[in-house]
């Protein structure tokens, strides 16, 4: 009885600087398994920069070992709030 979807184990922690910081550094490993696949190990590395009051922007470098293969990736991305309603 397989106890994750397809077979897969996948597991990760990025830690990056509070909110408040208009600029902070992230960094992470992350492990993934698969059935009658090779596993993949991987570590992210990079930072995250306020662009303006609801949006942040962030910039990594992803360096992974599927088997015996070296990947490397760069990830731009883009976090932002959406604001639902109000309390009080």
């Amino acid at each position: 009885m397989d106890l994750f979807a397809g077979g897969q184990v996948p597991g990760g922690l990025i830690v990056e600087g509070p909110d408040a910081w208009e600029g902070a550094a992230r960094h992470g490993p992350c492990v993934e398994a698969q059935r009658c696949a090779p596993t993949t190990r991987s570590v992210l590395g990079g930072a995250r920069w306020l662009t303006s009051e609801s949006l942040f922007s962030d910039a990594n470098l992803r360096a992974a070992l599927t088997g015996a293969v070296q990947v490397w990736e760069v990830r731009l991305g883009f976090t932002g709030d959406m604001r639902v309603g109000s309390v009080g």
